[in-house]
This record gives structure tokens, C-alpha cells and sequence, in this order.
């Protein structure tokens, strides 16, 4: 996966996956949130050693493990620009959360409401994948225009 365009300075990011850990790993997970991107996280579960240093002698074992893997995946997807991501890539990312959290049977619709409440930022940012999948918009990205294929454009040539 190529590194991805993360949300200005101003935008909000879930914390209270993070605040749901014990308190040994929270701040060794800030710290790999603010320094690692979601490719190297997404890929650590079987791997989490290479997040030694930011543990030190509190890196998760046994069910720790999964749990701390996954509130790190889930507060960095909330890092992640949706109108920077092509349709099949928003959905494995939504299909990707909606199965962490054991929410599959749910639509994306029911997830979206199930979390407002207790993940309010997240619930935000899938309302925002979701939006950008209805509105099918040309992947947006940096630094490049982009011809889109139904404006005749030889005129400008």
C-alpha cells in the first residue's frame, strides 16, 4: 500500500479507541500513532515487536496484543483523507473496521448510528467514506490535475 495523504492539523482525530486500553499502553500508542503510518501499523499484528521501543517493558502480550493492534488501526483510519481514496480502497477500509469491531451483520448505515455515541469522530469519518463512495469523485490527488475522460479538453492544447 503507497503512503497516503493524512488530514490538515486542524482535523480531528478518535482518541477513545486508545482511551478503551489500559493505561500501560496508551501513551507507547500515541506515540506510534503520531510517528508510524497506517501501512507499518496495519502490517505489525504479527510483528508487534518492532514497536519495542515505544513500549519499553509494557509491550502486549497474549489478547493485549489484538486489542492494542486494533485500536491502532481504528484511531488511524480516522488520520486517513477519504476524498483521497478510489471506491474498492474506502470499502476494504470500512469492511476492515466494520469486522475489527465485530460489527459485520451490521450495514454501514447501522454502524455509523451504533458508534455515534460512544466513538463520535469515527462515526464521522465513515459518514465521510461513505459520502465519498456515493459521490464517485475522481481520486483526488496531490499536486496533479486530472483529465477526467467525459470533458473534451483540445481546445486548451
Amino acid at each position: 500500500m503507497e503512503e497516503v495523504e493524512l488530514l490538515d492539523k486542524y482535523y480531528q482525530i478518535e482518541v477513545t479507541f486508545i482511551r478503551e486500553l489500559p493505561q500501560k499502553y496508551q501513551t507507547p500508542c500515541r506515540l506510534i500513532l503520531t510517528n508510524e503510518p497506517f501501512s507499518k501499523i496495519y502490517n505489525c499484528l504479527s510483528d508487534m515487536e518492532h514497536f519495542q521501543d515505544y513500549f519499553k517493558s509494557a509491550l502486549p502480550q497474549g489478547d493485549a496484543i489484538e486489542l492494542v493492534y486494533t485500536r491502532l488501526v481504528l484511531t488511524k483510519l480516522t488520520y486517513l483523507n477519504p476524498m483521497f481514496f478510489e471506491e474498492g480502497e474506502l470499502k476494504w477500509m470500512l469492511n476492515m473496521a466494520r469486522q475489527m469491531m465485530g460489527l459485520m451483520e451490521l450495514s454501514f448505515t447501522d454502524m455509523i448510528e451504533q458508534t455515534r455515541q460512544s466513538h463520535p469522530i469515527f462515526s464521522q469519518w465513515l459518514t465521510r467514506c461513505i459520502r465519498v463512495i456515493q459521490q464517485k469523485p475522481v481520486k483526488m490527488t496531490t499536486g496533479v490535475i486530472q483529465d477526467s475522460p467525459d470533458i473534451d479538453i483540445a481546445w486548451c492544447k
